[in-house]
């Protein structure tokens, strides 16, 4: 017997066996190894997992913990239609990745292709064949590297390497 006093559903199944949760759902392992939650489909479809807000604007969000601190994130921001990849904790000091719709991708620090210590570099290219190629699609604009210096907070353009210049 269940005794008396109101109950809240927590859980109900429909007829389709599709589950509904009420609240959070918590899984911990108490013993040793690892925690797995696995999403299989076994004929057609692909597993999704949906990230959805009834309320305009927010965020999708998957936290990172190690001891109850998070140490990384992925977010996706609905106002604006941003992704960022965060490490090292929370906040803009740790945004590594920011990718959007309009702007593209920037990354807060320095970027390897195919090494690992770009040291002081803000871009590092390391392979057998390094190539890094600027092309343009549009004809009479330029695919260029520009050198610019900084200085007294004047920015100032010093040398341009490209094609289809024109000044």
């Amino acid at each position: 017997t269940l005794g008396s006093g109101s109950y809240t559903t927590a859980l109900a199944v429909d007829s389709s066996q599709n589950a509904t949760f009420a609240g959070n759902i918590n899984m911990t392992n108490s013993g040793s190894g690892d925690e797995t939650l696995t999403i299989k489909s076994t004929t057609a479809g692909d597993p999704t997992i949906a990230f959805n807000s009834a309320a305009a604007n927010r965020n999708g969000i998957i936290n990172f913990q190690d001891q109850g601190t998070t140490t990384g994130q992925i977010q996706y921001r609905h106002n604006g239609d941003i992704m960022k990849f965060i490490t090292g904790g929370t906040g803009t000091n740790h945004e590594e990745l920011t990718l959007n719709e309009t702007a593209g991708g920037k990354f807060r620090t320095r970027l390897a292709v195919g090494g690992d210590n770009p040291g002081d570099r803000a871009v590092y290219v390391e392979g057998a064949s390094s190539i890094l190629e600027l092309a343009s699609t549009t004809s009479g604009q330029n695919a260029s590297v520009w050198f610019r210096s900084n200085v007294s907070g004047t920015s100032a353009d010093r040398w341009e390497l490209g094609t289809n210049i024109s000044q």
